[in-house]
């Protein structure tokens, strides 16, 4: 095998790993965004409008790495529906 054969290989590689890691990542954003949807179902409120004033990023990430249950999540936006929904998640407005 020529040094110009292995390195198209490890670069085929390296694209494959990519695209499974940018595959991976793509799977946590459609778990986060179905997990939102069914934790404000009822509530009159949208995910995005949870997503973008309540939840700080690291908060995404905890919800994402599976580090806080959906029952936890809807309480917490159950009682910040009730409090006057309070810009919390630290991004602008």
């Amino acid at each position: 095998m020529s040094l110009l054969e292995i390195a198209l290989q490890i670069e085929k590689e390296i694209q494959k790993k990519a695209l499974i890691k940018q595959s991976n990542e793509t799977h946590n954003i459609i778990d986060l965004t179905l997990l939102l949807n069914t934790c404000c179902h009822g509530l009159n409120i949208s995910p995005d409008e949870v997503k973008n004033r309540l939840l700080s990023q690291g908060n995404i990430e905890d919800i994402i790495n599976g580090d806080i249950s959906a029952r936890t999540i809807k309480s917490h936006i159950q009682l910040w529906i009730v409090e006057g929904k309070q810009n919390y998640s630290g991004n602008s407005e």
